[in-house]
């Protein structure tokens, strides 16, 4: 309730704000001699008028965040699901190609599939059990390597070679006699 003073023959009303803040306990707004509570940012008034009570960003539409909303001193930090990115608008996220990464890890060839990376190797080389690296392949254990009677490895080279009595082609693959 609003305090007149009166001054040598006038009143005059007193801002009920000057007194305690009004009670209130953020800011305090005199109106006709009353003192109207309101709140910081981030802030909403609670039910008895006076208190204010931080307010959770994430509780509303996830904050604006695409993914994730955190809450942090009232505001809403945005985060991405694994494989995605933050984009520039500090809200939406993008998914990443984890090829454009030190090739996904691959030592060869990395083929992005639904935000992995899928490690392929090089011809004439096998993935290794680890999924990333790839190992020489022994040219000789298919099809003996294209050669007619003996494959022999060098340098992960197929060199072939022919049976006694036989010479190697001109093709340098098949043996005549």
């Amino acid at each position: 309730m609003a305090r007149k003073i009166m001054h040598n023959l006038y009143f005059s009303e007193v801002d009920p704000c000057l007194f305690d803040n009004g009670g209130c306990q953020h800011i305090c707004r005199s109106e006709e001699g009353l003192a109207i509570c309101e709140c910081n940012p981030r802030y909403a008034l609670e039910a008895d008028g006076k208190s204010c009570k931080r307010v959770d960003p994430c509780l509303s539409n996830n904050g604006g965040c695409h993914h994730i909303c955190r809450s942090e001193e009232g505001l809403a930090i945005c985060q991405c699901n694994p494989r995605y990115a933050l984009a520039t608008d500090g809200r939406s996220c993008k998914r990443v190609d984890p090829c454009l990464s030190d090739n996904g890890g691959c030592q060869h060839i990395c083929r992005s599939e639904e935000g992995l990376a899928i490690c392929e190797c090089n011809p004439q080389y096998s993935l290794a059990a680890d999924g990333r690296s790839c190992k020489k392949v022994d040219p000789c254990l298919f099809d003996n390597g294209g050669c007619q009677h003996i494959c022999r490895s060098e340098e992960g080279l197929a060199i072939c070679e022919c049976k006694p009595r036989y010479a190697l082609a001109a093709d340098g693959k098949s043996c005549k006699k």
